[in-house]
C-alpha cells in the first residue's frame, strides 16, 4: 500500500513493491490534477522519513505543475 503524508487524496497499492510504486507515479499525478482542477495551491514535499521510498510525478507532469505554481503566485488565468 502507498500513501502520500502530503497528499491524502493519493492513496493505492500494488502486488508486490515495485508495482506499488509504479502505480503510485500515477496516484500522485492523478490526485495533483485535481488539486488544479480545483484551483487549490499544491502541497509542498515534506522530507521523507528513515529509508522511506518516494516517488516523483513525470518531467512533463513537473512542468505543467511548474508552470500551474508560477500562474497562481502571479494570478493569472488562462
Amino acid at each position: 500500500m502507498v500513501i502520500f503524508p502530503d497528499i491524502p487524496e493519493a492513496i493505492t497499492q500494488g502486488e508486490d513493491e515495485d508495482e506499488a510504486l509504479l502505480v503510485a507515479i500515477d496516484a500522485l499525478e492523478t490526485a495533483l490534477s485535481i488539486y488544479v482542477d480545483e484551483r487549490k495551491l499544491l502541497p509542498v514535499p515534506s522530507v521523507p522519513k528513515n529509508e522511506q521510498k518516494t516517488v516523483s510525478p513525470s518531467a512533463l507532469e513537473c512542468a505543467k505543475l511548474g508552470l500551474y505554481r508560477a500562474m497562481l503566485e502571479q494570478g493569472i488565468r488562462k
